[in-house]
């Protein structure tokens, strides 16, 4: 039997996966750092850079206590609504 981590880790890669064969299509700006990574250092690579940088954004959220908030487009806030993410125990 794997341990634990080894099975999250598998399902930030299959699900940076989804994110990265999507980022072409679209204009976002991690769309953009998306694709220019992609383009630099291959798919495979890039589906383990996008899971890595969701685990970070995962681990802050959780060591913090705190909701997740959208970074603001072009300087401007986008909304005053905050998004949460929380995960169930």
């Amino acid at each position: 039997m794997w341990p634990r981590h080894c099975y999250l880790r598998t399902f930030l890669v299959h699900g940076s996966r989804s994110v990265v064969f999507r980022a072409s299509k679209k204009e976002d700006a991690r769309s953009k750092w998306i694709a220019e990574k992609q383009k630099k250092l291959g798919t495979a690579k890039e589906c383990v850079a996008v899971a890595n940088k969701n685990a970070r954004i995962i681990w802050a959220l959780l060591a913090r206590d705190e909701p997740y908030r959208r970074a603001a487009q072009g300087g401007k806030k986008i909304s005053s609504r905050l998004h949460e993410c929380r995960v169930m125990a």
